[in-house]
């Protein structure tokens, strides 16, 4: 399919019917070809097809290949071989081989494009180059999103504290999104935000968050918290979007122009906490970067939820060692109560016995059950005595 294509982008290229016509034998039976269906699909290759001179310029493009950079295909046309590839790019007339490279280019949004391009010499002197080039930018993207994945749920099998874990997920935001600026903050019980991990802003920015109370006037992150739902600011200054209330003018004067956050919420569905994407130039967020946020809360939600099990369990491991320890101090105290030769008898405030040691029993004579309080012990007691009656006497 690649020759037959690059065939159809040099009968475009020499524009004249009698090259079109020339190709027709290498076309494999396709007699009635003509110039026009050429053209046609030309146009509609799900390919990028650019015409390189030797100088660079690109000489001619299809449409693909503008989609591909975000342009028309006149602003293509414009552009030259360094432009795209960077000028560091090895032009392909200098490739030893043939054989396909995978390149690196950006869009003109600014995202990062992964490319994979083959060039073939043509022209009657062999110097100019047919470059067809394949769009893998979001096959790399997410073959690059699991590998991230995999490190971030590495980081919790680890057992790694919970700020950790949060700095590797808005690591993996920055990566699949450069030009963003990730935080991740967390609700507490009062429903304030708390720093969970921002590793790329200044400290003074993030000493003036954490702390804040979430609300519909809060910034993106404290009104996403408040209303449970994603909030998007595309343009901070000019949007006219409440949720910035007192914080248009802060955030701007950290340059920051657009930003959406998320919220997390729990297995229950309260909001533990936000994840934003932030960005110096005003713009709205693509599919892909919503579904790298998406990716990201339901991993930050794990690792919250994880954490707040872990915090659970160590809380009534401690209340199990305490409980036991408790339970051990008891029954050495009691060996040492009952060990002693005097009587030991303990009451309540009401007078009632709740303890007495094995001394008491036996010394008195008292069985379990005879005496109720201390009043009706000391009775049984004197009732022992030599003058019995005149102790009791003493005691009414």
């Amino acid at each position: 399919m690649a020759t037959f294509v690059q065939s159809l982008v040099r009968a475009v290229a020499q524009r004249t019917r009698a090259a079109a016509d020339a190709l027709h034998p290498r076309l494999g039976g396709w007699p009635g070809l003509g110039w026009n269906d050429l053209d046609a699909a030309f146009t509609q290759a799900g390919v990028g097809i650019v015409l390189v001179d030797s100088d660079g310029r690109l000489l001619h493009g299809n449409a693909t290949a503008a989609r591909i950079w975000g342009l028309t295909r006149e602003q293509l046309a414009q552009r030259t071989y360094a432009e795209l590839f960077s000028a560091n790019a090895e032009h392909p007339q200098a490739w030893a081989s043939q054989e396909p490279r995978d390149v690196q280019s950006v869009h003109a949004q600014g995202h990062a494009l992964a490319l994979r391009i083959h060039a073939t010499p043509v022209g009657p002197t062999a110097s100019e180059r047919i470059v067809v080039i394949e769009d893998r930018t979001e096959r790399v993207g997410s073959e690059q999103l699991l590998v991230h994945q995999k490190r971030v749920l590495e980081l919790m099998a680890r057992n790694l504290p919970l700020n950790e874990i949060l700095a590797g997920i808005v690591g993996l935001i920055e990566d699949q999104a450069p030009g963003a600026l990730s935080t991740i903050y967390l609700v507490d019980a009062e429903g304030r935000l708390r720093l969970g991990a921002a590793p790329s802003w200044p400290a003074e920015f993030v000493a003036a968050v954490d702390g804040c109370p979430i609300g519909p006037e809060a910034g993106s992150c404290g009104a996403a918290a408040f209303f449970g739902r994603r909030m998007v600011s595309t343009d901070i200054a000019n949007g006219g979007d409440p949720c910035w209330g007192p914080y248009r003018d802060w955030i701007l004067g950290y340059g920051i122009k657009a930003a959406w956050s998320t919220p997390v919420l729990g297995d229950g569905g309260e909001v533990r906490g936000t994840v934003s994407m932030c960005w110096r130039e005003v713009r709205e967020p693509t599919a892909r970067e919503l579904e790298l946020v998406d990716v990201a809360t339901r991993l930050m939600g794990m690792a919250i939820e994880r954490s707040r099990r872990e915090i659970e369990i160590n809380e009534q491991r401690a209340q199990l060692v305490t409980a036991a320890r408790d339970d051990e101090n008891r029954r050495l105290l009691r060996a040492i109560i009952d060990s002693t030769s005097d009587g030991i008898v303990a009451t309540d405030e009401r007078g009632r016995i709740i303890a007495r040691n094995r001394a008491a029993t036996e010394l008195w004579r008292i069985a379990d059950g005879a005496a109720s309080d201390l009043a009706s012990l000391l009775r049984a007691a004197a009732l022992q005595a030599r003058d019995g009656e005149a102790l009791v006497a003493q005691l009414e």
